[in-house]
């Protein structure tokens, strides 16, 4: 089985853990453009390391023998008591740190401006106006200002329906290497 990274902001894991969203949006164009139903997915989500870690990339971070908290764990603002770092985004999370799994059950093409109110809300906003912010923001923070992924153009986007794993996905084996 293969299987690629996808990565979930806090809102929206919270729903795919508790079963309530299970269809996620993803640019057409982007890593999963290749993915397959059956493929597996290992999923990113946001953390905090350590303060004193701040400066250092999350492999760097590993390779000393730092564990992530992750952000999901932590209720608003807690992580400055806790001496804990800003929070890194979740496509930074290094794959030996991933805890979440899911599988993908279908794929489907659709025009990104038709997700809906119920939609955008089972993947944790407020309305579908906040669930577009949100979209906008992180194409800008990846693909710049006028990315012909942002919302007003339309853009062709994958949906996943996901199946969430209980149990770690068999890594294949490196190349290489006696299975």
């Amino acid at each position: 089985m293969k299987q690629l990274p996808f990565s979930l902001k806090e809102n929206a894991l919270r729903q795919f853990i508790d079963g309530r969203c299970t269809r996620f949006r993803y640019p057409a164009d982007g890593h999963l453009a290749r993915a397959e139903c059956g493929w597996g997915l290992w999923i990113r989500e946001p953390f905090h390391l350590d303060a004193d870690f701040d400066g250092i990339a999350p492999t760097k971070a590993a390779e000393r023998g730092v564990r992530p908290v992750f952000a999901i764990d932590l209720q608003p603002g807690e992580y400055r008591g806790l001496g804990l770092g800003r929070s890194r985004a979740a496509y930074t999370l290094p794959r030996a740190w991933h805890r979440q799994h899911a599988l993908i059950a279908s794929i489907e093409h659709q025009s990104l401006d038709e997700i809906t109110d119920e939609e955008a809300r089972l993947e944790g906003f407020g309305s579908r106006g906040d669930w577009i912010e949100a979209w906008d923001r992180s194409i800008r923070a990846i693909s710049g200002a006028y990315s012909p992924r942002l919302f007003k153009n339309r853009p062709t986007v994958l949906v996943l329906t996901l199946n969430r794993t209980e149990r770690p996905l068999r890594l294949p084996e490196p190349i290489g290497e006696a299975a």
